[in-house]
């Protein structure tokens, strides 16, 4: 939930400020979880083979696919996947291949 009082869901993105190795401060930004769902979903949903973006265990987060649910784990063969590291998450772009599998669990 957002500090203001809102009652929002946001994600909150921050990253150190270091200056010559030394620590001045940090910088972040609330974004709030719906936009940035649209956003990576938008993105995606360009994508003509079937993707999901996962976490670092495997949930899915979003996905082009009705095939992969958020939440759902991938389990098996991701063809091929992208570590998604700028934006300091440990995050993937999976190609969902015909034997990628997906649990609840």
């Amino acid at each position: 939930m957002d500090f203001a009082g809102a009652d929002r869901l946001v994600l909150t993105f921050a990253y150190p400020v270091m200056h010559h190795d030394h620590f001045i401060g940090v910088t972040g930004a609330d974004v709030p979880v719906g936009e940035f769902e649209a956003l990576l979903t938008r993105a995606i949903m360009s994508t003509p083979e079937p993707v999901a973006v996962v976490n670092r265990e495997g949930r899915v987060i979003v996905s082009n696919s009705a095939d992969a649910f958020p939440a759902e784990r991938l389990r098996g063969d991701q063809e091929s996947s992208i570590a998604i590291s700028s934006l300091g998450v440990s995050w993937a772009l999976c190609r969902l291949g015909p034997t990628t599998t997906l649990s609840t669990g």
